[in-house]
């Protein structure tokens, strides 16, 4: 899990999740951690207790403290479409970033492949354009339902 702490100049802070089960090779997080991971978008706020050692941070528990997300949000910046695996099934996915963090968002999967139509809106997409993302929290990461270019403002 990466979250920004609050507080001007504030840098990214990645910490581990354990598993239920400490000798498990999947991911497995405490139950806690589902229910929280299912509700969370981009920018929401979180209270998290943690533990640090010289080397690792791992997180204790969290909660959900607010959304931040509006309709107005800050637009995220398109960097590519690309394969990825993902709970054992292959996507393609919109990588894109806001701030210094960076985020995948996986384009659902239809019986022939990924979703035709928003393969077909991110073709037309550039590195660096601003873009509007509709997502849900799916599987620990995020699914795509819409992607579009934010217009230009005129100066």
């Amino acid at each position: 899990m990466t979250v920004l702490p609050d507080g001007d100049g504030a840098k990214p802070v990645t910490m581990t999740i354990p598993n239920k089960e400490k000798k498990s090779q999947a991911i497995d997080p405490p139950e806690t951690v589902k229910a929280l991971a299912g509700q969370l978008k981009v920018g929401d706020k979180v209270k998290v207790n943690y533990e640090t050692t010289s080397s690792t941070c791992t997180f204790l528990s969290g909660e959900a403290t607010g959304s931040l997300n509006t309709e107005n949000d800050t637009p995220f910046t398109f960097i590519a479409v690309r394969k990825l695996k993902h709970a054992g099934k292959d996507y393609q996915a919109v990588v894109a970033s806001k701030g210094s963090l960076t985020w995948s968002f996986l384009i659902p999967n239809t019986d022939s492949g990924p979703d035709p139509e928003l393969l077909k809106k991110t073709e037309e997409i550039r590195r660096g354009n601003q873009v509007k993302l509709t997502y849900e929290p799916f599987q620990f990461t995020f699914q795509l339902k819409d992607i579009e270019v934010v217009p230009k403002e005129d100066q």
